[in-house]
């Protein structure tokens, strides 16, 4: 599953002159830096003309890139409308012109524009979405893993048989009954292990254990 980073999308705008005709954009050098991580996010940015990278910096010094902007493109919105710092940087990969668009401003486009309002709602709607499903997915992947760790050390090569239900299972590797299910499921799909009534009879703990510690 592709993995996204919500300060790190990019909104089109329709409408370009809703933005061009608030005010004169601000002009950026190429690699010119446009906010930082943890910057206040006093504004929302409207980038008329250039090119524009998003990214992320780690404390070793190293760079991932989240998403490369072009001309029309509205970003900034994430930190902006929840009042929380940047968790992104923004750099002009090339010559760009910038619109700053602060808050009364937004406001005032909203009640001006009602359509643009219900159109940036629709898009970060779709936004939160797209996330839930990801975190939901990565919480089942790391229980994923859990139960693979606990049918590993809970092995025993004499008898390949491990006896205890679902919901000893969950408890014991923090999971819901239902995940612990459809986890056993996909490995019973791999050929790694069969189930019956309150028992695991494991068929290739090999393959358990690399996934596991993979």
């Amino acid at each position: 599953m592709e993995h996204f980073h919500i300060d790190g999308d990019s909104f089109a705008v329709k409408r370009a002159e809703l933005f061009e005709s608030l005010r004169k954009p601000t002009s950026y050098c190429e690699n010119q830096l446009i906010y930082q991580q943890g910057d206040a996010a006093d504004h929302v940015c409207y980038l008329k003309s250039g090119k524009v990278k998003i990214f992320i910096a780690s404390q070793s010094g190293f760079d991932k890139t989240l998403v490369t902007l072009t001309k029309g493109s509205l970003f900034g919105k994430a930190s902006f409308f929840s009042g929380s710092p940047r968790t992104s940087s923004a750099v002009a990969l090339r010559p760009s012109e910038i619109i700053a668009v602060d808050r009364p401003t937004m406001a005032r486009l909203f009640q001006l524009q009602p359509e643009f309002a219900i159109e940036l709602l629709e898009y970060l709607s779709k936004t939160i979405r797209l996330l839930s499903s990801q975190i939901d997915w990565l919480a089942f992947e790391q229980a994923d893993k859990r139960l693979a760790r606990f049918l590993v050390e809970n092995y025993n090569p004499s008898v390949r048989t491990i006896g205890c239900t679902h919901e000893d299972i969950s408890e014991r590797v923090g999971t819901t009954r239902v995940t612990v299910s459809k986890a056993l499921s996909r490995f019973r799909k791999n050929g790694w292990l069969d189930t019956k009534y309150k028992e695991i009879n494991i068929i290739d703990i090999n393959a358990i254990t690399e996934f596991a510690y993979e």
